[in-house]
């Protein structure tokens, strides 16, 4: 609370004391008491009123300052009213309660929608793992189909790709109870995730260079798996004319480890390249080859940023894209999980 603020929070009551004063002195001089006299007791009186507003002002400023201190502190602000101290005079407490009344308010409707959004969440993820199973069941009868239909195959790792995403964007808010983070080898990792897109990579007559060494790092591999598939599918949704190829290499930098995945398609233009993490963003490509939702890349990031892994892009129209995955090193991932078991 500044000073000048309560001043003029207080301009009437010094203009109704100012007043009092020029009245009581024109008064007194009438009957005759001594001018002396007169400004002795208009002294005494601005004196008293000035002590008074000097300690009316520290008190509320003492008061106001420890509730700005305990809405700092609190991590769920809406949570201050319970936690807040009343204070002494009567429309204080009148002004709190009232506050009280209208956070409880805010607070019930908050847990009915937690409690929405947890059930929808939970809806979502049986409804995903009820779906796998005729989508595991068909992949399995076109494996043992004397000629399988690479078609449906690949449709069926599409409708795959995208209950996977409708997943993971239902735990995203709950991720830090869905993962595990542990020593992973980036190339078994990035070989997965290649066997698990074989069937895309198969039909686009790929070109894959995994040139990596055995590269220990800190994450979680399902996850990592998650966000190579959906580079991998951009991959090949946006191919060029020429074959389809994609190369995979590590670098180890100062407390950092960063994986790269390149491919030769027709690239991103360089003012897009800023949002390609954003939500719903598809850019020219997308509205090109009307495949895109939006998301893939949207759900890469908000998984990294929960990892803690850094993902950047850069591209070069009708030359390659390349994406980043830069991971920390080891000391920061064990914080990272000791604070997640601490919560």
């Amino acid at each position: 609370m500044k000073v000048s603020d309560y001043m003029k929070d207080r301009i009437g009551i010094l203009l109704v004391n100012c007043a009092g004063i020029y009245a009581l002195s024109l008064f007194l001089l009438m009957l005759g008491d001594q001018r002396a006299a007169v400004l002795l007791i208009d002294f005494a009186w601005l004196l008293v009123l000035a002590c008074v507003l000097v300690i009316d002002y520290y008190q509320k400023k003492q008061y106001f300052d420890n509730l700005e201190r305990i809405l700092d502190q609190l991590d769920r602000p809406y949570l201050f009213s319970e936690l807040a101290p009343v204070g002494r005079h009567v429309e204080d407490q009148i002004y709190h309660e009232l506050l009280r009344r209208s956070n409880k308010s805010v607070i019930e409707v908050l847990r009915d929608k937690e409690q929405q959004q947890e059930d929808y969440r939970a809806f979502v993820e049986g409804w995903v793992h009820e779906i796998k199973t005729p989508i595991t069941s068909a992949m399995l009868v076109c494996e043992n189909m004397e000629q399988p239909s690479v078609s449906l195959k690949v449709a069926l790792k599409r409708i795959e790709n995208q209950v996977d995403m409708v997943l993971y964007y239902a735990r995203m808010e709950n991720a830090n109870k869905d993962y595990l983070i542990h020593p992973c080898d980036l190339r078994k990792i990035v070989s997965a995730a290649i066997q698990m897109n074989r069937v895309y990579l198969r039909q686009q007559q790929a070109q894959i260079v995994v040139d990596m060494e055995e590269t220990v790092v800190s994450t979680d591999e399902k996850w990592i798996e998650f966000i190579l598939t959906q580079f991998m599918t951009n991959a090949v949704k946006y191919r060029s004319e020429q074959p389809l190829s994609l190369r995979f290499w590590c670098e180890e930098r100062k407390e950092q480890v960063v994986l790269f995945i390149e491919d030769h398609g027709i690239g991103i233009a360089a003012q897009e390249l800023g949002r390609v993490f954003e939500k719903g963003y598809t850019g020219t490509n997308g509205r090109t080859t009307h495949q895109s939702t939006g998301m893939g890349l949207y759900l890469c990031k908000r998984l990294c940023d929960k990892l803690g892994i850094g993902i950047r892009c850069e591209s070069e129209p009708g030359q390659y894209t390349r994406m980043f995955l830069i991971f920390p090193n080891s000391s920061y991932y064990e914080g990272m999980e000791a604070q997640s078991l601490q919560k």
